[in-house]
């Protein structure tokens, strides 16, 4: 009775042993006399298939001019040595092997900066082979690459960074790279919450170095600035700012602070600007429309300051007439009495007191007048300079 469990017991467990002795027998065979060193094919070109999916933006560093990418290689090629015929193997279709056991071509990013690792996997993923000698190596990889930027439009820019990816040192007569498809899989993209990610590309080039003529591949992947939080941060705060600057000539001219009130308005809309600085390159070839405009706010804060301290001035020297001499208005002590020389006194205040309320009232028109003109130059210098240009 206990023969007919052991039969079965055997029965399953010898398809597995079987798969597996001929697994090693194959992957034995295969390497027999096999030289890594060697191009598959050393009469025509090894024809690469090259393809990325976009996993995550890991950082895109604007004042660096560099982007951080988590990517995903799809890499295929035929080996011609690699190819058997599946009946003598237990029909085993396709198999792995260790990186380090066949040829792999050197492919790399040309702009990279300094992280790109190939060998950071080599020894956990293996590359699957079938018996038509097809190749198949996917590995992910992170990689820094330079990408330059324009922020004349700055928070509402868009700019293209590319990726150039080829062999290092085999030529186009040895290794030409193909784009799996003509643009990069964003399937498994993990939003970004600075950056959006609208379009992306692969083209096929040649190019002739001083080492001969190459076969690479270059990637295009164009990004826009999320701006709302500029927008809310940064843009409308500066126009709340440079429309409060008016306020200086609202302010009574016995107001002490009244210059000093706009001074403050103009310094905060300078820290404003040091704000924008943080998140543009420190270069001259270009420079954010923006930061024009916060200069520009700058200057009409600035300005308001010195026409309300003219005003203030014009006012306070009009507000102290010199008193009118009182012998101009004397009568000839010798041949007039008491009477009427306390009539022209009276009469002196008269003109004194006239004199400064006519004053008061044309400096507090002026001041409101410039107030208004001010404030409506202001309202249509924001709303023109964001609206028209970035819409």
């Amino acid at each position: 009775m206990a023969i007919v469990p052991r039969t079965c017991l055997l029965m399953l467990i010898y398809p597995s042993i079987s798969w597996a002795t001929d697994t090693t027998s194959l992957i034995s065979d295969l390497l027999v006399g096999y030289q890594r060193v060697v191009r598959p094919n050393l009469i025509n070109p090894v024809n690469l298939t090259y393809g990325l999916a976009l996993y995550q933006l890991v950082e895109f560093d604007v004042k660096a001019e560099t982007t951080s990418l988590l990517l995903w290689q799809r890499t295929k090629w035929f080996d011609d040595r690699l190819r058997w015929n599946p009946e003598e193997y237990g029909n085993i279709t396709d198999t792995r092997l260790e990186v380090l056991q066949i040829w792999i071509p050197d492919l790399m990013p040309y702009n990279d900066v300094g992280s790109f690792d190939p060998a950071k996997y080599a020894k956990l993923i293996p590359v699957q082979i079938n018996y038509r000698g097809e190749v198949n190596w996917l590995t992910p990889v992170v990689i820094e690459t330079t990408c330059k930027m324009d922020v004349t439009e700055f928070p509402f820019d868009e700019h293209q960074c590319e990726i150039l990816f080829g062999s290092w040192q085999y030529s186009a007569q040895e290794v030409d790279v193909i784009c799996e498809h003509d643009h990069m899989d964003l399937t498994s993209f993990t939003p970004n919450s600075q950056w959006d990610v609208i379009g992306t590309s692969c083209e096929r080039k040649h190019d002739v170095f001083v080492s001969g003529e190459f076969s690479y591949l270059l990637f295009s992947i164009i990004y826009r600035r999320l701006s709302e939080f500029y927008v809310k941060n940064v843009i409308l705060p500066n126009s709340v700012l440079l429309a409060l600057s008016s306020l200086v000539f609202f302010l009574p001219n016995g107001v002490s602070d009244r210059a000093g009130f706009g001074i403050t308005v103009t310094l905060a809309l300078c820290v404003n600007l040091m704000v924008v600085t943080e998140y543009i390159p420190e270069t001259s070839k270009t420079f954010p429309a923006l930061c024009n405009y916060f200069l520009a706010s700058i200057f009409l804060s600035a300005m308001s300051i010195v026409v309300s301290i003219v005003t203030l001035r014009i006012s306070a020297a009009n507000h102290k007439p010199h008193r009118p001499s009182q012998s101009n208005y004397s009568l000839d002590t010798q041949s007039t009495n008491a009477d009427t020389s306390c009539n022209a006194v009276r009469s002196l205040d008269d003109i004194y007191l006239t004199t400064k309320s006519d004053w008061a009232k044309k400096t507090d028109i002026l001041d409101a007048s410039l107030g208004f003109l001010y404030l409506a130059v202001t309202s249509c210098f924001s709303v023109v300079y964001i609206y028209f240009i970035y819409a």
